[in-house]
């Protein structure tokens, strides 16, 4: 998606200005058919919540409002590069771009089981926009970050941004499911959400997980990443160092030329090989996985995660990268039509 200016019916003053509700005095009518949520959650809680959405049901504003609130303070505690260190028999399930589709996600449950101890998720960003269930699938990961925060893991994409959201459909979606000045108060609590969501994950010291990519100029440090002040809305075309590391964090993308050139999203850039491979050595890191775009890689056909690795390593994570040791195993196209997925596990010589 491209950097746009166009606008719906809703300005950023009224979402701004939306009433602040407290969700304990908000009722739960009798005639509601959807999920039940209680504090702490449960495993038969977000179960449910998931055959809720699967069955069409949409969550009360109460519950919706309770998940922003603890999922807020949870991302808020969390680091703006989030280290996720793997035991010998963890598995990492890595989901790219699911925009929406609340059927893919539920598939990749149905074949890599729901996430649990030594079952880690990470969802590497646009979560929303675009498809027909972005309230759905926002839901279902925060309760699943909420239930499991230690096995759940999510990066930001250049969708968690209200400025995309009025254009690629989330902001409608949320105000038609949710009318009047509950809906108002939803999408804004929602967008603080996105405010306090990581940039980037590093898996076992090695693989760099980043929604867009790379800035340009000389390489940064994973020390600079840290130290963004992230909780804002995506910065686009500031001068600052920071803000533009969080930009292009989101919003770049790999090309196969040397050097960066300017991108025709009108946000970020497109960073070379040899930019990919100096970052790498500055920061002794293996990989970087990414999402945001649909690329044509050899013999993974069409995925919306890409492997941008250094090169003198394989373009696939379907081996040993790092001397920790990760093995891959990438699902094809044929197998996730719409988005790209990537299995990790550490292993061991």
């Amino acid at each position: 998606a491209a950097v746009s200016n166009l606008t719906l019916s809703t300005s950023p003053t009224q979402i701004k200005s939306a009433p602040v509700y407290d969700t304990k005095s908000l009722v739960v009518e009798s005639e509601y058919a959807g999920a039940h949520l209680t504090w702490p959650l449960t495993a038969g809680g977000v179960v449910d919540l998931l055959e809720s959405f699967k069955d069409g049901h949409l969550l009360h504003p109460k519950y919706v409002l309770e998940l922003c609130e603890n999922a807020n303070e949870i991302f808020d505690a969390e680091e703006t590069v989030r280290d996720i260190p793997l035991a010998e028999t963890d598995t990492i399930t890595i989901v790219g771009d699911l925009h929406g589709q609340l059927s893919d996600l539920l598939s990749i449950f149905k074949l890599n089981a729901i996430p649990g101890p030594g079952n880690f998720y990470l969802f590497n960003g646009d979560f929303v926009d675009r498809g027909p269930d972005s309230v759905g699938v926002l839901c279902s990961l925060l309760a699943l970050k909420c239930y499991l925060p230690d096995c759940v893991f999510l990066n930001r994409g250049n969708h968690e941004s209200s400025k995309q959201n009025k254009v690629f459909g989330f902001e409608e979606e949320v105000l038609s499911k949710y009318r009047g000045t509950m809906g108002r108060s939803i999408l804004k609590q929602m967008h603080l959400v996105f405010n306090v969501l990581p940039l980037c994950s590093v898996i076992q010291s090695k693989v760099l997980v980043i929604h867009g990519g790379l800035a340009d100029g000389s390489p940064a440090t994973l020390d600079q990443y840290r130290g963004i002040d992230r909780r804002r809305e995506p910065p686009v075309h500031e001068k600052d160092v920071e803000a533009r590391l969080m930009e292009c964090a989101l919003w770049s993308d790999p090309t196969n030329r040397n050097d960066c050139a300017a991108s025709q999203r009108g946000a970020g850039v497109e960073f070379g090989k040899d930019c990919t491979h100096a970052f790498l050595r500055k920061n002794h890191l293996a990989l970087i996985i990414r999402s945001h775009e649909v690329r044509a890689i050899p013999h993974l056909a069409r995925l919306r995660l890409s492997y941008v690795p250094r090169p003198d390593f394989s373009p696939t994570v379907a081996r040993k990268v790092c001397s920790g040791g990760l093995r891959g195993n990438p699902r094809r196209a044929r197998d996730y039509p719409i988005l790209g997925v990537a299995v990790l596990r550490k292993v061991h010589k």
